[in-house]
């Protein structure tokens, strides 16, 4: 069995793949609404795990594959440090950064200096986050502190619309919408919320980067990128193609034993 530690487009095509191998795939994510998107091949399942469960998991699988979103830092810690303690092979899937050459964009290490530079940037308009919703309080702290506005696109589910009131956005700056949304769609909301400046991950394509850029570049608007976490991936690739060769090297010799 492969253990697939996901949530996002990326894991659900993944587990799509290896089970096209004939090989028992269990898919786990944090939310049940990333659950609910996985086809019916994975027996996915949701909820946080913690580094017990995780143990757990992996003491039953053959690999851990961790598809986990580029940002989930601590999944990603808890999944490398179990399979290590069980020797067993962690292989990390992480798509593709679309923003190595982007010249034209403002890039921040943490949440809290985002926020900072996006205000700072912000000179006639309005700030719109498309971060999620975690890491959503220093930007709300720091416009109360320089006067401005924000905005803030997040997934139409309760747990995501509960998690943004929660930290102090009203009805009127929530914009509950599953992305990728196309360019033109992104330029609407641009004009819409009259934004000066936009917030966003190095999520990669598949996250609606490249339409967030065609579409700030088009409406003169700032972009402020919150750079990836940096770890220490004892195996990693963004090709689904050399990840899943490593799977079926595994699923073979697994199979072979006596």
């Amino acid at each position: 069995m492969i253990f697939v530690l996901g949530g996002t487009i990326d894991a659900r095509f993944i587990v799509e793949r290896i089970a096209a191998e004939n090989v028992h795939v269990k898919l786990h994510t944090l939310t049940q609404y990333g659950a609910s998107l996985a086809s019916e091949n994975s027996k996915a399942q949701s909820g946080a795990l913690n580094s017990e469960q995780i143990e757990q998991q992996i003491s039953k699988a053959w690999a851990v594959v961790d598809a986990s979103h580029p940002y989930a830092v601590n999944i990603s810690k808890e999944a490398m440090d179990a399979a290590k303690k069980q020797q067993k092979p962690y292989l990390r899937f992480e798509r593709k950064s679309v923003l190595a050459n982007c010249a034209d964009v403002y890039f921040a290490s943490t949440h809290e200096q985002a926020a900072q530079l996006a205000c700072e940037l912000c000179d006639c308009g309005n700030i719109f986050l498309t971060i999620g919703t975690r890491g959503i309080s220093p930007y709300i702290a720091a416009a109360r502190a320089h006067e401005r506005s924000i905005f803030a696109r997040i997934l139409p589910v309760g747990e995501s619309l509960h998690a943004a009131r929660e930290v102090g956005l009203e009805p009127g700056q929530i914009v509950a919408m599953q992305g990728p949304i196309s360019s033109d769609m992104e330029k609407a909301f641009l004009r819409n919320f009259g934004v000066d400046v936009l917030v966003t991950k190095d999520s990669g394509m598949e996250g609606g980067v490249e339409a967030k850029l065609e579409a700030a570049r088009s409406e003169g608007v700032k972009v402020v990128v919150v750079e990836k976490p940096k770890l220490n991936y004892p195996w990693q690739t963004s090709d689904v193609e050399t990840l899943m060769s490593q799977v079926r090297n595994i699923a073979d010799q697994n199979k072979t034993k006596p």
